[in-house]
C-alpha cells in the first residue's frame, strides 16, 4: 500500500529533460528509491515554498537546490541568515548517516565544493562588500533611512535633483552633506529658495540624521564600485558561482564607503558595527522600517516601468 501511495505522489514529479532531483519520496517511515522527487530544471525560475518542522531538512533542500542549479550554470543567490548554507564552499565529509541515507534515496553521493562569493555590507575585510552610490540608492529609500517626514522627503528630492540638474555626482555621504552645506550657506541660500521653495530648516534636519546615520556606521555602504547585477552572473572556471548574503550584515550595517566629491576613491577602514545586528533583530521599529522601504521600491520600481500613469 506504501508502495503504490509513493508511486502516485512520485508520478505527479514526473519529468523528462533536465531536473533537479530532491530525493525520494517517503511513506510512514519508508523511503521507495524508485519513486524520485524531481522539479524540471525549466521550471525553477517560479516561485516555491519550502516548509517543514526544525530539523526535517528545509536548509538541505535548498543546498540541493543551489548546488544543482550552479552545476547547471543557473546564477544563485543566497540570503544566509545563520550562515548555515556556507558549507557549500567545501566539500562534505561522507559515511555514517550520509552514506545510509544517499543508499536509501538510491543517490550516488560524491562529496563536492562549490564555486562560493561570499557578499556583504561594508567593508570589514570579510567577503565582498556590496556598495551603492547615494545616487543610486535615491531621495525615496533615503528618507526611509533617516526616518524623515513627507515634507523632509520632498525636500531632500528637490536637492538630489539639484545636484543631478549640475551634474554633481553623489557618491557618499559626505558628497550629499557637502551639497546641502552649500545650499544652506550665505552662498547658496538663494538657490535653496529657487529649487521648489525647500527650507533651510528641513536641510537642517536632514544633515543631523545624517550624521545620526554616519555614527551608526550606516554610511559604509555608499560609496563606488557600485553593485551591478552582472556582479551576480559571474562564472566559476567551470560551475557557476554561487553567492551567499549574510541577512545579518544586510540589516545591521546597510552599506559601504567611498571618497570626497571628485577625488580618488579611498580604500575605506574597518566598521566599528559589529553587535548592532543582534540589537537590530529583534527590534520592531527595523522590521517596520524594511516593511516600509519594500513598498516605496516597489513603488519606485512601478515609475521606473511604467511612468507616472494611474494603473
Amino acid at each position: 500500500m506504501a508502495g503504490n501511495a509513493a508511486q502516485e505522489i512520485a508520478s505527479g514529479y514526473a519529468t523528462e529533460g533536465a531536473a533537479v532531483e530532491l530525493g525520494a519520496v517517503v511513506v510512514d517511515g519508508s523511503v521507495d528509491a524508485a519513486a524520485a522527487v524531481r522539479i524540471p530544471l525549466a521550471t525553477m525560475n517560479r516561485h516555491g515554498l519550502v516548509a517543514g518542522a526544525t530539523g526535517t531538512g528545509k536548509t538541505k533542500t535548498l543546498q540541493l537546490l543551489a548546488e544543482q542549479l550552479s552545476d547547471a550554470g543557473v546564477p544563485v543567490l543566497l540570503a544566509d541568515v545563520k550562515g548555515d548554507l556556507s558549507g557549500l564552499s567545501a566539500p562534505g565529509e561522507g559515511g555514517g548517516k550520509v552514506a545510509a541515507r544517499a543508499a536509501e534515496v538510491g543517490d550516488d553521493w560524491r562529496p563536492a565544493a562549490f564555486p562560493v562569493q561570499f557578499l556583504s555590507l561594508g567593508t570589514d575585510g570579510r567577503g565582498v562588500p556590496i556598495r551603492a552610490t547615494v545616487t543610486g540608492f535615491g531621495p525615496l529609500l533615503l528618507a526611509k533611512v533617516l526616518g524623515l517626514n513627507a515634507t523632509q522627503e520632498s525636500t531632500l528630492g528637490l536637492i538630489f535633483h539639484w545636484a543631478d540638474e549640475r551634474g554633481l555626482a553623489l557618491l557618499d555621504i559626505k558628497d550629499l552633506r557637502s551639497v546641502i552645506q552649500y545650499l544652506t550657506s550665505d552662498e547658496g541660500k538663494a538657490e535653496l529658495k529657487g529649487i521648489g521653495g525647500a527650507s533651510a530648516a528641513s536641510a537642517g534636519v536632514i544633515l543631523r540624521a545624517l550624521s545620526n546615520l554616519e555614527a551608526r556606521g550606516g554610511d559604509e555602504f555608499f560609496g563606488e564600485p557600485e553593485l551591478a547585477v552582472a556582479d551576480l552572473l559571474r562564472h566559476g572556471k567551470y560551475e557557476q558561482t554561487v553567492d551567499r548574503e549574510s541577512a545579518y550584515e544586510l540589516l545591521a550595517k546597510k552599506i559601504a564607503a567611498a571618497p570626497e566629491m571628485l577625488e580618488k576613491p579611498e580604500v575605506p577602514e574597518k566598521s566599528e558595527a559589529s553587535g548592532f545586528l543582534e540589537k537590530a533583530m529583534g527590534n520592531p521599529a527595523v522590521r517596520s522600517f524594511f516593511r516600509s522601504a519594500a513598498s516605496a521600491l516597489g513603488r519606485e520600481i512601478t515609475r521606473g516601468l511604467f511612468g507616472n500613469r494611474r494603473r
